[in-house]
């Protein structure tokens, strides 16, 4: 397993972590039996970096709010396809009530799509998963990935953890490539603004673990694309001082937080 975790995003393994902390924590009302999984290969200096920072708190809010926004999704009846980018070691499809006839596509690098497939096999999930190694920054099999995909509007795109990684430009671009899903698609994602990122990093230094981290300030990289946002919550501990959202709009200065968004 060493070679394969070495190759693994941090925030992967900080994810699972934290998840696998709340589940054992008596007073969150959280609970992911599946990511002590993967929490017990978590390198010493990742785990070093939540002693520096609130992330365990963050981490299991971001995840119930989404929680909220595929589970509104799914019991909709609106959708026949989820498409998790950036899937780490994420377990929705084995934990939430999810109907059989919508099935799930999990995008990641290649490791983390094998240890996953190790610890946590496709096989044994109640639904239709298929897991497949894509690099998000290239957006050409990213587009090949969508035509195979989701394409035709019924479909949810999930990104929980992966948009800081990404420059404004990148998620632009990406916001341009999930626009081939077409009218009604959903898109369901955090945003980590830009000195939330800095600090982030700054943790992360401080522990030995490189990591590479941007931010988001605005909704304009989402418009670019032609995605509206309809839902917007402020993570716990968001950087104080920041403006608040009055307007869901592209100048709108943003806090830390979850977003769903819609192709009108």
């Amino acid at each position: 397993m060493t070679g394969l975790t070495a190759e693994v995003s941090a925030t992967a393994f900080l994810t699972a972590y934290a998840r696998a902390a709340a589940t054992t924590d008596v007073t969150e009302s959280f609970a992911d039996p599946y990511a002590a999984r993967f929490a017990e290969l978590c390198p010493t200096p990742i785990r070093g970096i939540t002693e520096r920072t609130r992330g365990h708190r963050i981490v299991v809010a971001r995840t119930l709010l989404l929680d909220g926004y595929l589970g509104a999704a799914l019991d909709s009846g609106e959708i026949d396809a989820v498409i998790n980018l950036g899937a780490g070691f994420d377990a929705r499809p084995y934990r939430l009530r999810w109907p059989a006839h919508v099935r799930c596509v999990e995008v990641d690098c290649a490791a983390t799509i094998e240890l996953k497939e190790r610890l946590l096999p496709a096989s044994e999930c109640h639904v239709e998963l298929e897991r497949l190694p894509v690099d998000l920054r290239d957006s050409d099999a990213l587009v090949d990935l969508l035509a195979e995909s989701g394409a035709g509007g019924r479909t949810a795109v999930l990104t929980e953890g992966v948009l800081a990684y990404l420059s404004p430009a990148d998620v632009r671009s990406l916001s341009g490539g999930l626009a081939a899903l077409g009218t009604g698609a959903r898109w369901l994602c955090d945003v980590m603004t830009s000195a939330s990122a800095r600090l982030l990093r700054s943790a992360a230094i401080r522990a030995s673990v490189d990591i590479e981290l941007e931010g988001i300030d605005t909704l304009e990289p989402f418009e670019a694309g032609g995605w509206e946002c309809v839902r917007y919550d402020v993570l716990p501990d968001a950087l104080s001082g920041a403006e608040e959202v009055s307007r869901w709009t592209g100048s709108a200065r943003l806090l830390s937080g979850t977003l769903e968004l819609v192709r009108p």
